[in-house]
C-alpha cells in the first residue's frame, strides 16, 4: 500500500537565472556539497530550477553558502533562495497531488 509522504517547509531551494546549458545532474553536482540532494526539478533550456533537500538545515546551507559562492552554472550565476509562502505552499500541493494520482 501506497501512502502520501508530505514535506517539510523549508527544504526547497529555488534557482532563477541558471544558464541554458545546465543539466538536472549539473546542479546535483554542485548543490550535493551542502547536504543530501533528494530531488532536482529542472529542464536542460529552462533558466529556473527548483532543488529539494533532505533537510531543512541543508536547504539553508545551500542559500547562505551559494549567497558568497555564487557559482557559475554554464555562464551565468543564478539567484539562489529558499521557496516560501505561496510558492512553497503550491509546490507542497502539487507534489500532494501528483503522488495521490499514482495511488
Amino acid at each position: 500500500k501506497k501512502e502520501y509522504i508530505a514535506y517539510s517547509k523549508g527544504v526547497f531551494v529555488k534557482l532563477t537565472g541558471v544558464g541554458p546549458d545546465a543539466t538536472p545532474g549539473l546542479l546535483r553536482d554542485v548543490f550535493s556539497k551542502y547536504g543530501k540532494v533528494k530531488y532536482v526539478e529542472y529542464k536542460t533550456g529552462e533558466t529556473a530550477a527548483c532543488i529539494r533537500f533532505d533537510t531543512v538545515e541543508d536547504a539553508a546551507k545551500a542559500v547562505a553558502g551559494e549567497a558568497e559562492a555564487k557559482t557559475e552554472l554554464c555562464g551565468s550565476v543564478p539567484v539562489v533562495a529558499l521557496l516560501e509562502g505561496e510558492e512553497e505552499d503550491a509546490k507542497i500541493e502539487a507534489i500532494k497531488q501528483a503522488q495521490t494520482a499514482k495511488f
